[in-house]
């Protein structure tokens, strides 16, 4: 299942600390691992935790298995259109759209690295070799 899914920024967390462990190949998590890695983090307690991973399952983001009588949470959404989908929103509220405004915001302020320059070049010739 992967639909498009608006996530809260506390929503976000809580995403990152399940498809992190997605990534590693891991069973899904219980609460108390979900809320032992946020912790620290957010201060968050266990029940703050549950209602977010409620109302990330009424979302179709988290699915829950309570087959073993333990409740272990994993993601249903993928990170990479998520990321894509909360940047093309962002890019669309604060800068209309223009990905051009976006890069001069940070390139002004000196916000962007000499590493992220050349990927940001690279990125452009890629795609003017691809026209």
């Amino acid at each position: 299942m992967d639909k498009q899914v608006k996530l809260s920024e506390a929503e976000w967390y809580i995403m990152n600390v399940l498809w992190e462990n997605q990534k590693l190949e891991k069973d899904a998590l219980e609460l108390k691992q979900i809320t032992k890695q946020l912790k620290e983090q957010t201060g968050w307690s266990s029940g703050t935790v549950r209602t977010m991973l409620l109302r990330l399952i009424d979302k179709g983001a988290v699915s829950v298995d309570q087959t073993t009588g333990v409740y272990k949470y994993s993601t249903l959404i993928d990170k990479e259109r998520c990321v894509q989908e909360e940047a093309s929103s962002f890019l669309e509220r604060i800068y209309q759209g223009s990905i051009s405004q976006f890069v001069a915001c940070f390139a002004k302020k000196g916000k962007i690295s000499k590493e992220e320059r050349e990927e940001i070049l690279q990125l452009i010739n890629q795609m003017k070799e691809e026209e």
